[in-house]
């Protein structure tokens, strides 16, 4: 299922997560031909249950947030395509990253989901979504057609780009 995050779907997910116990988190970043991930768009996934998800990404207006329950799959699996290994090779491609062992991450594996807030962006749409842990808050949303993330809801970039919780 994906869905388009408003008030509405925002309850919905609310109802859902709250207070679930993140198992693992991924994070969706483009690589270029030479091999860098690019951090200025991202997709985050994350795996409570062991084996339930929710994904965060752009949604195609780009400045709402896409929902999807299901895990990302890759669109270029092997084998391979000859023209699309070509497409490769001169583009780069999205890939999936887990990230639990970096420290921020890694700081809110094993914790429930104690509160999730709406982002809202400066021209008021509901542009993310804040989950706060223990003593940590993570941050998703959507910049000009880019998925950010940030840390903590006092995140001084984020207040710069205009985004409030709610």
């Amino acid at each position: 299922m994906t869905v388009i995050l408003n008030n509405e779907t925002f309850k919905d997910l609310t109802k859902d997560l709250l207070n679930l116990k993140v198992v693992e988190i991924y994070l969706v970043q483009y690589v270029s031909p030479n091999g860098e991930a690019d951090n200025s768009d991202v997709e985050l996934e994350i795996v409570y249950n062991k084996d339930s998800f929710f994904r965060l990404s752009s949604a195609s207006d780009g400045e709402r947030v896409t929902i999807h329950r299901s895990p990302w799959i890759d669109p270029f699996t092997e084998p391979v395509s000859l023209e699309n290994q070509r497409y490769i090779n001169e583009s780069g491609k999205w890939r999936l990253f887990v990230v639990n062992d970096h420290p921020l991450y890694a700081s809110i594996i094993g914790k429930n989901i104690k509160k999730i807030q709406k982002i809202i962006n400066k021209f008021g749409v509901l542009a993310g979504l804040a989950f706060t842990f223990d003593n940590k808050t993570l941050c998703y949303c959507v910049d000009c057609d880019e998925g950010k993330i940030f840390w903590d809801e006092d995140n001084t970039e984020m207040g710069e780009l205009g985004f409030k919780l709610q």
